[in-house]
């Protein structure tokens, strides 16, 4: 079954905006986002539902980080996880971690043996996210 984001906006005036987005494309719910934006007296709302779906800038730092830190060895969720935190000084949960790890094998960014739960990465190569 196809992902699907749904993404709902009621303002204060009672106007309600629905958007359905047939994939998990985190840029291009980041440009809805950002004309709802415009659209939107009370964008303090819109800011934080920008906030959750900009994954991209999360992404790219995972990728970065393991390129940098790790090179071509293998590595766990833990060692990503730690690393994170300590180089970003930001909270993350492991399982937001886990997904990025799982999209980047998903592009051909990561190698990954094991079993689940316990899998180890390796970095392949870089691609354009």
């Amino acid at each position: 079954m196809a992902k699907k984001v749904k993404i709902e906006f009621e303002d204060e005036d009672g106007t309600k905006i629905k958007i359905e987005i047939p994939y998990n494309d985190p840029e291009k719910i980041y440009l809805y986002l950002k004309s709802l934006q415009s659209l939107s007296s009370t964008s303090s709302h819109i800011q934080q539902l920008n906030d959750r779906y900009d994954d991209k800038k999360i992404i790219e730092k995972v990728e970065e980080l393991i390129k940098l830190e790790f090179g071509a060895s293998y590595f766990t969720l833990s060692d990503i996880y730690a690393l994170y935190k300590l180089k970003y000084n930001e909270e993350i949960p492991k399982s937001t971690l886990s997904t990025y790890l799982n999209r980047l094998y998903e592009y051909g960014v990561l190698d990954r043996i094991g079993k689940r739960g316990r899998y180890k990465f390796r970095y392949l190569k870089s691609v354009n996210l």
